[in-house]
């Protein structure tokens, strides 16, 4: 098990510390998916194209997540406005 202190920014960003960033295999531009399950948020990184980003949020919707929480997280983040 890895454990990290990241710090949230006022524009509620956050660095991905050193060790999880290699661990995760990310680099500049790649995507990271925070699902929340239970008290502790699950953070995995997704490769592809928005159509296997798609089929990767499948997934989570047919385990139960919530769709309309998945929904305002979308509305409320100006990225994808």
């Amino acid at each position: 098990m890895f454990t990290a202190v990241a710090t949230i920014s006022s524009k509620r960003q956050i660095t991905v510390p050193k060790k999880l960033w290699e661990d995760l295999k990310v680099k500049t531009g790649d995507k990271l998916i925070f699902t929340k399950r239970g008290d502790e948020i699950v953070v995995k990184s997704v490769k592809g194209t928005p159509e296997e980003m798609i089929k990767y949020l499948g997934r989570d919707l047919k385990k139960g997540a919530d769709v309309m929480a998945i929904h305002y997280e979308f509305e409320v983040d100006d990225e994808y406005r």
